[in-house]
């Protein structure tokens, strides 16, 4: 009998010790939002800095043109991208990744692993890059 108290008081024991560990561990790999609107030729992200790790950019069209929004990782000054073409499309140096194409109300995320560095959000439908949609990021060391 006794042993059977002894296990069982070191069953709570171990339980109550995974309730604790637990929530931490999910927290750690979760990913943090951060929202994007994209809207009268601006990218506007909720914030423009976040720890390293994941995050999940939660952009939302707002305008009522088509848009899309391309992550790069480059120490390029936000309006200093080379551009092929009058109204073409910006050189996406350092291309992380990117939400397709997406029209006005519509809502897409995009989750990726940001290490330490310099980013840029950029709007890369044809001209909306030079009409000024970008927004420098960071993610601080």
């Amino acid at each position: 009998m006794r042993r059977q108290s002894h296990l069982l008081l070191m069953w709570f024991v171990l339980s109550a010790l995974a309730a604790l560990v637990a929530p931490v561990a999910v927290a750690e790999t979760a990913a943090r939002s951060v929202t994007v609107r994209l809207t009268d030729y601006r990218v506007l992200p909720s914030v423009t800095s976040i720890a390293t790790g994941r995050v999940t950019f939660v952009v939302h069209n707002t305008d009522n043109v088509p848009h899309n929004l391309v992550v790069l990782r480059t120490s390029i000054a936000p309006k200093s991208l080379p551009v092929t073409g009058p109204h073409g499309r910006a050189q996406e140096v350092g291309r992380m990744e990117g939400t397709p194409v997406f029209y006005a109300e519509q809502t897409r995320r995009l989750t990726l692993s940001l290490s330490p560095g310099r980013y840029l959000l950029i709007c890369n439908v044809p001209g909306h890059y030079q009409k000024g949609m970008v927004a420098a990021f960071l993610v601080p060391q």
